[in-house]
């Protein structure tokens, strides 16, 4: 990586997250578990963004964005910097990046599916300033083993390695999240 990549890393990432010898148990962890939870890793927020609804009553209800409406972010996201680091945490070479802006809010919700459609690794940033569980919302994953349930918490970025006859839904938002949202970047890693 050259000093630029290195800077633009810097701008976005904690640092702890670049040492090293935290990129190694990052690796184990996925390796072991297919998933992890990492805690404050990013430092900057997008700007206001333009929402479209999504509903499809059998399916999901939510607000997404593209990320082309952030530059700062999608040059952050697409660049050689972030690919090479994702590739090195997960352990596999990063061909091909999808990521949308999703905005959750009371009513919201996804539906579990027959399997997940995507392959390889999923992943997404947390942005969510205020959540609490009795909200909702939470990012569940079921397989044949038990059930994989994530709760927001702020800059934080997951990872969940996705399997055969894997399933994924996002829990209603219910009436007590009131007018607080949920706002996640979530992408596919291929």
């Amino acid at each position: 990586m050259g000093k630029k990549d290195v800077e633009l890393l810097k701008q976005w990432i904690n640092p702890l997250y670049l040492l090293p010898e935290n990129i190694t148990k990052i690796q184990q962890a996925l390796r072991n578990d297919g998933y992890i939870q990492l805690a404050e890793f990013v430092l900057q927020t997008p700007k206001k963004l333009s929402w479209k609804k999504s509903y499809i009553p059998d399916m999901h209800s939510y607000q997404h964005a593209a990320l082309n409406q952030d530059k700062k972010v999608e040059e952050f996201i697409m660049s050689p910097a972030f690919f090479s680091l994702i590739g090195t945490m997960i352990g596999k070479h990063v061909k091909k990046v999808t990521v949308e802006f999703l905005l959750f809010q009371h009513r919201d919700y996804t539906l579990m599916h027959d399997a997940v459609s995507h392959k390889g690794m999923m992943f997404w940033l947390d942005f969510t300033k205020e959540w609490d569980t009795d909200f909702g919302g939470q990012t569940v994953f079921f397989s044949d083993k038990a059930p994989l349930i994530f709760t927001s918490a702020f800059a934080s970025l997951y990872f969940v390695a996705l399997q055969k006859n894997m399933h994924m839904f996002t829990k209603y938002v219910n009436c007590c999240a009131e007018k607080k949202e949920l706002f996640l970047l979530r992408g596919f890693l291929e």
